[in-house]
Order: C-alpha cells, then sequence, then structure tokens
C-alpha cells in the first residue's frame, strides 16, 4: 500500500536458487482521491539489506492492467541475475 509522499514498502522473498528476478509496479488505472503521481521507483536490496543489487526508475509501463497506458513512470527490474539467497525489495514512490 502506498500511503503518500516518502512512504517506502518492503517486500523480503527467498530465491530458492541461483536465477533471474522480474519485479513490475503498475501504477495505471483510476487515481484514488489524494494521488498527486504514478511515479515509483524500485530497489533491489542483497540478504543484508543494505547492498543495492538494483535500482529502477520509469522503465515500467503504468497500464491499471486494461492495455490502457497512462504514464510512462511505472518502476520494473526485468531478468536481473540474483545470488540465492534472502532478498528485499524496496518500492516507493
Amino acid at each position: 500500500e502506498i500511503n503518500g509522499p516518502g512512504d517506502v514498502d518492503f517486500f523480503r522473498f527467498f530465491a530458492p536458487s541461483t536465477g533471474r528476478i522480474w519485479i513490475l509496479t503498475d501504477t495505471g488505472g483510476v487515481q484514488q482521491p489524494g494521488a498527486n503521481s504514478r511515479d515509483t521507483t524500485i530497489d533491489l536490496y542483497g540478504v543484508d539489506g543494505a547492498t543495492l543489487i538494483e535500482s529502477d526508475d520509469d522503465d515500467g509501463t503504468a497500464t491499471g492492467g486494461d492495455g490502457t497506458v497512462e504514464s510512462g513512470l511505472a518502476s520494473s527490474i526485468a531478468g536481473r541475475s540474483i545470488p540465492a539467497a534472502s532478498l528485499k525489495a524496496g518500492i516507493r514512490p
């Protein structure tokens, strides 16, 4: 859930083996009252929660799942090689 300017949401997951990862935010669709941006950034961190593996700002497309492009400000990490370990992704507006 995004709760206004400066809000950061973290998601921790475990990679079963060395592989690749895809993370996408879709900031399209109907904007809720009080929303002032469709822009996000994704930060992918290593197991220590401090080592930044990759960061993305504006490589995704915001469609809200209906195929209508509302913005090019969504974030996407596509096919990044990752180690077998616990990783943490931070998504921020």
